[in-house]
């Protein structure tokens, strides 16, 4: 499944600290990441830190139901991290700015032998594990300060046969959404409520199979709203490119006829 993200602000930046959390959690005020244990594997020779391309989608809750739930991209290109949020239910989408493994792991929280693609697949499982117990969560997202917002992960990891909590910081700046955007995204949300129903469907009542109808038809009709925005940007595209061309036309002519009364 691939997320059709805006562009990130430059401005975005991440930090690395400790096991200690602030209670200021914009989805829940009492909230705070709890931090669970996450197996690591030993890292094989052949695994680099700078890794071509990487990428792990899926979605994740920072408190219990009836808070939303949030999509999330987790993309390592050549070393560096992009951390992406989307709220499912308002459609707003955060970001933070491509980061160097140093920009979120310091001292303090640093899992000896990992690589980046460690990390990464550490934050994968700590997002995930949202879902397993609602109780526990060892994530939170929150507003922070100049009205950026900050996602705060914590995990418990062992180093000399000692266990210890240590947490990662991302800040993340609101990314403009256009309406196109919205609508795949609403497309994606239909896209994967019918997996859902078609994965429970064999052997149930006729009315899942209508449910199932009723689904695609949205989605369809979803899928003729966004194909109709393309075809009339494309529309567009041409018109100006047509007034541009005149343009040249008209200023060609005169140049010409000028160019006729000039003696020899």
């Amino acid at each position: 499944m691939s997320a059709t993200k805006s562009d990130c602000s430059s401005g975005s930046t991440a930090s690395a600290e400790g096991a200690e959390a602030t209670t200021s959690a914009e989805v829940s005020p009492e909230m705070i990441p709890a931090a669970i244990p996450v197996n690591i594997s030993s890292p094989s020779p052949s695994k680099t830190i700078s890794q071509e391309f990487q990428e792990f989608e899926g979605t994740t809750i920072f408190a219990p139901s009836p808070s939303p739930t949030y999509r999330y991209s987790l993309s390592l290109k050549n070393g560096k991290l992009r951390v992406w949020l989307e709220d499912c239910e308002s459609k707003k989408q955060w970001c933070t700015t491509e980061l160097d493994t140093q920009d979120y792991v310091d001292s303090t929280n640093v899992i000896p032998d990992a690589t980046a693609s460690d990390y990464v697949e550490c934050f994968r499982d700590l997002l995930d594990a949202a879902h397993d117990d609602a109780t526990n969560i060892p994530s939170a997202f929150q507003r922070h300060k100049d009205g950026v917002f900050q996602l705060k992960l914590a995990v418990m990891i062992q180093v000399l046969r000692k266990s210890r909590v240590v947490a990662y910081t991302f800040i993340l700046e609101t990314i403009s959404v256009e309406r196109i955007d919205v609508l795949e995204s609403k497309l994606r949300d239909l896209q994967d409520k019918v997996e859902i129903v078609r994965s429970k469907s064999e052997g149930t009542p006729s009315w899942q199979n209508s449910t199932i109808q009723k689904l695609e038809g949205e989605m369809k009709r979803l899928q003729k709203d966004a194909a109709g925005r393309d075809a009339v940007i494309l529309q567009l595209k041409e018109e100006v490119k047509a007034a541009h061309l005149a343009r040249e036309s008209s200023l060609v002519i005169p140049l010409q006829a000028t160019a006729k009364t000039i003696p020899s």
